[in-house]
């Protein structure tokens, strides 16, 4: 809406994980970045990930601006601008420039699960070698129905909230690459 957006983080995952596409359907729009065909170490595979969100923030960020542009111009709203002395003063509404400061929300959705998807995949990956990269992908493709033992396997490695430094530090280096991707 006018007031911002909302980014799911699973999808930058996905994107980077299946080619550039959403597991369940088309992107209805293009993105810069390219994901590659294979990853040879989990940074690559997070690089992408990250590149991902900074697309879809960018994307996002210049749509809520057109969208708060259109809506101050179609819509304006006198009662709540004459409301803020910024826009008295500059007789302008609240959407059109008449506020000192717009600010607008750019939330992450799903930053925890996409954390220990990753997590996950880099223990069982690219640390164990467990799996291949390629047979995570198609576990979670039909939800794991065809392979337990890949479900069996992520509930054992330690996720976000449990104390696991590791866990941690990945919601924490995605919340930090978010912040810089919105600011």
């Amino acid at each position: 809406n006018m007031w911002g957006s909302v980014i799911n983080v699973l999808l930058p995952l996905e994107l980077a994980l299946n080619a550039g596409r959403p597991f369940r359907h088309d992107s209805p729009v293009a993105f810069d970045t390219v994901a590659p065909a294979s990853y040879s170490a989990f940074e690559s595979l997070l690089a992408t990930v990250v590149s991902y969100v900074d697309d879809l923030a960018a994307m996002l960020i210049a749509e809520t601006a057109t969208r708060t542009q259109n809506r101050g111009s179609a819509r304006p709203n006198p009662f709540v601008s004459a409301l803020l002395d910024d826009c008295i003063s500059r007789g302008q509404d609240r959407l059109l420039g008449g506020c000192r400061y717009h600010t607008v929300i750019v939330e992450a959705f799903g930053l925890v699960n996409a954390a220990d998807a990753l997590s996950a995949i880099r223990q069982l990956v690219f640390r164990e070698g467990r799996f291949s990269l390629i047979e995570m992908v198609a576990a979670a493709h039909d939800d794991f129905r065809s392979r337990p033992d890949i479900l069996q396997a992520i509930r054992h490695i330690p996720m976000y909230g449990n104390g696991d430094r590791d866990a941690d530090d990945m919601v924490r280096h995605l919340a930090d690459c978010f912040a810089q991707s919105v600011h």
